[in-house]
């Protein structure tokens, strides 16, 4: 058996068509839950294309392995930093509007990439999307909490967690385009 036929196989015996059923009934009975999901998905694919392909592009514009460090740890420092705010915002404000800042920054900041022309902007532009991310998976679990029953919170919880496990691998699918040396040399302007 090849190893593509193996890994179907074992796919098919961790995942059997009962729970299949019983994640989907679960969440697409809830409209929103339905939309919760396949936006959390999309959301976490955008993360999975960057997380690899940047160290890449700046390593290509001739940065060295600090100013890449620096520049992938401002994300982290933008989500710890407005992780408070993002929670305040999200109990007082409501759950939507942090839902809708968090994927309206990570929408935009693939575009401010593309006009990084400087080592501290992109390191702005790193951290605002390092906010995006703050405000989305602060206001994901508090609105799943909200929407699911109390006797099945956990399970809800569990299924809608999936979106972001089967978005990382996902996303890494469509990279190899980005890897042409034409797409990584376009990706934005060439820095150091």
């Amino acid at each position: 058996m090849n190893q593509r036929n193996h890994a179907v196989s074992y796919a098919n015996e961790i995942i059997h068509p009962e729970l299949l059923q019983r994640i989907m009934k679960i969440i697409f009975k809830d409209r929103n839950l339905s939309v919760l999901f396949a936006s959390t998905f999309l959301f976490f694919t955008n993360e999975a294309l960057f997380l690899p392909t940047l160290p890449l592009h700046l390593s290509s514009d001739g940065y060295n392995h600090t100013k890449i460090g620096i520049v992938l740890g401002a994300f982290a420092l933008g989500v710890l930093s407005t992780r408070p705010l993002a929670g305040y915002i999200t109990d007082h404000k409501g759950r939507k509007i942090s839902l809708i800042t968090g994927v309206s920054v990570f929408l935009a900041a693939p575009l401010l990439y593309l006009v990084s022309t400087d080592f501290f902007y992109l390191i702005l532009v790193r951290f605002v999307h390092g906010l995006g991310i703050s405000f989305y998976t602060t206001a994901f679990p508090a609105y799943i909490s909200d929407a699911s029953a109390e006797h099945e919170r956990g399970e809800v919880f569990g299924h809608m967690a999936t979106s972001t496990t089967l978005a990382l691998p996902w996303g890494h699918w469509p990279e190899p385009p980005c890897l042409t040396p034409m797409g990584l040399r376009r990706w934005s302007g060439s820095v150091h």
